[in-house]
């Protein structure tokens, strides 16, 4: 099944994994424990994970 939504508290609790666009192209791939808000918000706004040069 494929759902899209812009609100990240409904994706959180209803996919077990989630892509993120940015700029036209998937900037994340979360599944399972990685499927939270913070990281979801941080994929979407083009942002890196903590400790990663940008």
């Amino acid at each position: 099944v494929l759902f899209y939504s812009t609100e990240i508290p409904e994706l959180v609790h209803l996919a077990d994994r989630v892509l993120v666009f940015y700029a036209g192209s998937i900037s994340a791939e979360l599944g399972g424990a990685d499927v939270s808000e913070e990281a979801i918000a941080r994929a979407a706004l083009g942002s890196h994970e903590p400790g990663m040069p940008a």
